[in-house]
């Protein structure tokens, strides 16, 4: 009777398949219409590649075409010298170009990981939970953005001089982390997710948690029906990983072994 009626499910999928018709949208545009579109696109496309063709024919032009007036857009004799120049410049410099590229990576990496992280945990709170001053808290943030940062420029000095960090990177982390703007930036994403949806995470997690089963887990309806054999569930198992999903459904293939064979 349960194959009747998954062979029956299955007729009536294909079925609507064969009768799905996608409703395309038909544009209204006329064919010079989407001509003069396409022809404005690629204008401003030009128009602001602009600045990057004329910055490379500056890099290729020679000394004696550099200060023509007026100055000509596309060089006539290209070179290379500029380049080469360049590269021995380079090279003759007391601080190693090396070093600053270090410098430049270490400042962007640590600051930017250092900053997502404490602006997260400090947004969580002023986003989802209602505690005294959050509001305050919030127009503070808000405030703190029109003030530019030269404004705190002396006291980020004396604060990194009291921590004895002159002359380091963390001259310049330190003070990033304190950002503002990625603080505001993050606490407007989180008020975007609806508590809802947490709710019912937790409300999940919880059922998970005292009765131990995983709730909308496919494979292991599919593997209790005889649908799939063990292999397939294992693999399934595999493709998530060490995750708690692939824990639970390898602990499904291990207890089905176990009963299987006490009941032999």
């Amino acid at each position: 009777m349960e194959t009747i009626k998954r062979l029956y499910q299955r007729h009536l999928i294909k079925k609507r398949s064969k009768n799905f018709k996608p409703t395309v949208k038909k544009s209204t545009r006329s064919f010079w219409g989407n001509v003069i579109l396409g022809l404005f696109l690629l204008a401003m496309a030009l128009l602001f590649f602009f600045p990057v063709i004329y910055m490379i024919s500056q890099s290729l032009k020679p000394m004696n075409e550099m200060f023509i007036f007026p100055p000509r857009i596309i060089v006539s004799e290209p070179t290379l010298n500029n380049y080469r120049d360049f590269g021995n410049i380079l090279a003759n410099t007391v601080v190693p170009v090396t070093r600053s590229l270090y410098n430049s990576l270490f400042v962007v990496a640590i600051g930017s990981v250092g900053h997502i992280v404490i602006a997260s945990l400090c947004a969580y709170p002023l986003a989802k939970y209602k505690f005294p001053g959050c509001k305050f808290f919030n127009q503070i943030i808000v405030y703190s953005l029109m003030f530019n940062a030269t404004v705190t420029m002396i006291p980020n000095f004396l604060t990194i001089a009291s921590l004895g960090m002159l002359d380091s990177q963390w001259a310049i982390i330190i003070p990033g982390f304190a950002s503002t703007l990625g603080l505001y930036l993050m606490k407007n994403f989180m008020e975007q997710i609806p508590d809802s949806l947490m709710e019912a995470a937790s409300f999940v997690e919880t059922v998970q948690n005292r009765q131990g089963l995983i709730i909308s887990a496919p494979e292991e309806v599919a593997y209790h029906a005889g649908w799939i054999d063990r292999a397939a569930l294992l693999a399934a198992a595999e493709m998530y990983g060490k995750s708690s999903y692939g824990q639970h459904l390898r602990r499904v293939a291990e207890d089905r072994l176990l009963y299987d064979r006490a009941v032999k």
